[in-house]
């Protein structure tokens, strides 16, 4: 009876010691999981989306010049460019919100930290470029 003690003593204290670790794999996990998702609706928007609305509105503006295009048409081409820059700033937003609670998980909560960072996990993994050109001067 008393060994019986002792074991369930040992397994309590071993849980103890490992649920805190269990659960903070959980949340690099998950934040891994949004920084990927945000990082990639992040580029789809900038290499993808926005380019091509960029790109209807001068062929638009091209056709409202030559008056093959009303101007209704040239502010719904305006404005879906509009929206997608939005949806952008939105994505990246999103993306280093992330990005943020990624580097707190990793950090112990802490602001700074002097550990090491774990081999499997760091942050250059999740760094990406979300330098957006600008458009120019709409036309």
């Amino acid at each position: 009876a008393g060994s019986q003690r002792g074991a369930g003593g040992l397994a309590q204290g071993q849980q103890s010691v490992w649920a805190p670790l269990t659960n903070a794999r959980s949340v690099v996990r998950a934040g891994r999981e949004r920084v990927i998702e945000a990082r990639g609706r992040a580029a789809y928007l900038r290499d993808g989306v926005v380019p091509r609305r960029q790109r209807i509105v001068s062929l638009t503006q091209l056709d409202y010049n030559s008056m093959h295009r009303g101007v209704f048409e040239l502010i719904q081409a305006r404005q879906n460019l509009a929206r997608a820059e939005r949806d952008l700033v939105m994505a990246q937003r999103d993306y280093w919100t992330a990005r943020t609670e990624m580097d707190r998980a990793l950090d112990g909560g802490a602001r700074f930290s002097v550990r090491e960072e774990m081999p499997s996990m760091r942050r250059s993994d999740f760094d990406m470029p979300l330098n957006v050109p600008r458009s120019g001067a709409h036309q």
